[in-house]
């Protein structure tokens, strides 16, 4: 994880664990972009940037925003589209921490079918449907994180060792270049 970036999309409690976790298994440096700077970011160590440097800096991107108006939108729908997957180094690792409408999944589809990105993985629960998921679950570098498996500690387990390992995985290939 040496020599890596570490984005992630709103620095919330969420968020903030995930730095914590991943600082503590070595990696070089931490970003992050949210509507304003966080305090609690110098815990990690995290700094504070543009959207696009997000976007460009990032070896593994994390959504962790899941904030909706009550009408049940949000200004950020759909913001996460193909012009943000081209700015996107193509080694990156996007993971969908929560279920949110941040993801264009159509352009998902189609930047992880033509190599623009490495690898996903989506948060996905049993009651939802995502779009395109019949697609995207064709798709052998697009991993499908199963919410409901959270609840349990055995299931935490199961599904953070998996995940780690598949980023420890990619993270060490030819292919993967910071």
């Amino acid at each position: 994880m040496s020599n890596r970036t570490l984005g992630i999309y709103k620095l919330g409690r969420l968020g903030l664990s995930i730095a914590k976790r991943l600082k503590n298994l070595g990696i070089s440096r931490i970003v992050y972009h949210d509507v304003a700077e966080v305090l609690s970011a110098e815990e990690v160590g995290a700094e504070f940037v543009s959207f696009e440097q997000l976007l460009s800096e990032s070896d593994i991107l994390c959504l962790c925003s899941e904030r909706r108006t009550k009408s049940g939108t949000t200004t950020e729908e759909n913001m996460f589209d193909k012009k943000s997957f081209k700015k996107m180094p193509k080694s990156a690792i996007l993971i969908e921490v929560t279920k949110s409408p941040l993801l264009d999944y159509k352009d998902l589809y189609t930047a992880l079918k033509e190599g623009e990105i490495q690898c996903a993985g989506l948060n996905v629960r049993e009651y939802d449907t995502t779009p395109y998921k019949h697609q995207l679950s064709g798709l052998s570098n697009c991993h499908f994180l199963p919410y409901r498996e959270c609840y349990e500690w055995d299931g935490r387990r199961e599904i953070s060792v998996s995940l780690a390992n598949e980023i420890l995985s990619i993270s060490r290939t030819s292919e993967f270049v910071p």
